[in-house]
């Protein structure tokens, strides 16, 4: 299941109740946040880009571990190293096809650089300045995590599984690359989402998690030219992006990391293909088309339904 691992503060994020008073996990804490991306953006150094976890310049994996390590419980993943080689665990590993870690990070990161590229030159203030760090790891259970702290990282299964998909097309791993970058949207534009919870108290993940989805249906739509929108091409390309969205979908109903129905995860998505086509349409550039943008919208759609039909959404629903 892809989630985002949201911090409680923006500050200081990592919560361990059973340690909250221990002063090396605290120093552990703060030492995580002032080494981070989002640390350093609070202390004024402005960089911009999409770094490979492994570049000492501007990342470190060990943060990944101690992040993981200091959830509780912990989260069981092994960043993996450039050189090595990575299978799809469920298939290929019966053929013996493999691939290089790098090849597949080095992929991501492009596609992530381009989405922040392009909301740098259609004016987004937040966007300028940021820089992500991001790799890949080995969990359990395939997974991929968006840190407020700055850092996405990705289970090359969850790409294997994607690809996987009887409905996928070119778009279907970009979808979930975008998605976890949308997160980091929240965390810069500090949105409402991120503060949902549950009477008992617990983060409650579902409006955040369709509003990334939608998000990321947008970037993606926005990326494309108006003439190839209108292509055979993109009917097919943008059923991918449902698709893979829509894959991730669970029943969770009342559980704290619920990330919306199948059909609500795909409705959303086609709802952000629609208003980046529409933006596309009434105006003669990208420019505006922030991330503040599409997170206004996307959520008010969210809202507006959340306020028609609950938390659960008919089937039968339809974008008018």
């Amino acid at each position: 299941m892809v989630h985002s691992i949201l911090f409680a503060f923006l500050l200081v994020a990592i919560t361990k109740p059973s340690f909250a008073l221990d002063l090396v996990f605290q120093e552990l804490s703060k030492t995580i946040l002032t080494q981070s991306p989002l640390g350093k953006y609070q202390q004024g150094i402005r960089i911009s880009g999409v770094f490979n976890v492994h570049d000492a310049r501007y990342c470190d994996p060990k943060i990944v571990d101690n992040v993981y390590s200091l959830q509780s419980p912990p989260v069981k993943a092994t960043v993996l190293r450039d050189s090595t080689l990575v299978f799809d665990r469920e298939i290929l590993a019966r053929r013996g096809i493999k691939i290089k870690t790098e090849a597949m990070a080095s992929s991501i990161r492009k596609n992530t650089e381009l989405l922040l590229n392009g909301l740098i030159k259609n004016g987004d203030a937040l966007a300028k300045g940021r820089h992500i760090c991001l790799g890949l790891a080995q969990f359990e259970k395939p997974n991929a995590h968006s840190m407020m702290i700055g850092y996405m990282i990705f289970d090359p299964q969850i790409i294997f599984n994607v690809n996987n998909n009887i409905r996928r097309s070119l778009y279907s791993a970009d979808a979930i690359i975008a998605h976890e970058f949308a997160h980091q949207l929240q965390y810069w534009n500090q949105d409402e989402t991120l503060k949902d919870i549950l009477p008992n108290g617990q983060g409650y993940s579902r409006r955040k998690e369709l509003q990334a989805d939608c998000v990321a249906a947008a970037l993606l739509t926005m990326s494309k030219s108006v003439e190839e929108i209108f292509k055979k091409q993109w009917e097919y390309d943008k059923q991918g992006i449902k698709a893979s969205v829509g894959a991730l979908g669970d029943f969770l109903l009342n559980e704290s990391d619920h990330h919306g129905l199948i059909n609500e995860r795909e409705l959303v998505a086609e709802y952000g293909i629609k208003i980046a086509g529409d933006y596309k349409l009434k105006h003669a550039s990208n420019f505006g088309f922030t991330s503040t943008y599409a997170l206004n919208v996307c959520r008010s759609f969210i809202d507006a339904n959340n306020k028609a039909h609950g938390n659960v959404w008919p089937f039968t629903l339809k974008i008018q």
